[in-house]
């Protein structure tokens, strides 16, 4: 190998190095194609968590997948399918037990995953009187699928 490539090679494995560690994270501000996406996942979230405080389950389930392959990890519980994932969350937020409380969240990355797909990782908070399972908060990671439907969950796990 010819001299002038040896002394390269250094600087080319440091600048290899620095880019396979840089943060491909979506800015969560501004115009570009990244941050309207951003923008557009933390809008469903948004929404979502408003629905859930109104105890409106259907609107709270528009924020996943209308799919048989859209999966809720909580624990050691996995659960697939919309279907599954709305009758898990139903007794939360309808009935004349259901106190839903308050939810928020706080999107603290959106990473993409491709051109359809985002890992988003955050926190929420559910304030609720301790009848209805007191105050409870944790970090999710969910995975978004944008379809002609938007930007829906897909994967969401939730601790």
């Amino acid at each position: 190998m010819e001299r002038g490539v040896m002394a390269r090679l250094p600087f080319i494995s440091a600048v290899a190095l620095a880019l396979a560690f840089a943060s491909p994270t979506l800015a969560l501000t501004g115009s570009s194609p990244v941050a309207k996406d951003a923008a557009a996942i933390t809008s469903v979230l948004t929404t979502s968590a408003e629905a859930w405080a109104k105890g409106d389950l259907d609107g709270f389930m528009r924020s996943y997948e209308e799919s048989p392959r859209t999966t809720y990890i909580k624990g050691t519980e996995v659960v697939h399918g919309f279907a599954a994932v709305r009758a898990l969350y139903a007794p939360r937020l309808t009935g004349p037990a259901a106190n839903p409380g308050v939810l928020t969240v706080q999107v603290n990355e959106v990473e993409p995953l491709g051109p359809d797909y985002a890992l988003t990782i955050g926190h929420f908070r559910l304030t609720r009187p301790a009848a209805a399972g007191g105050e409870a908060h944790g970090i999710f990671t969910l995975v978004f699928h944008k379809s002609a439907a938007g930007w829906r969950i897909v994967s969401d796990h939730t601790s």
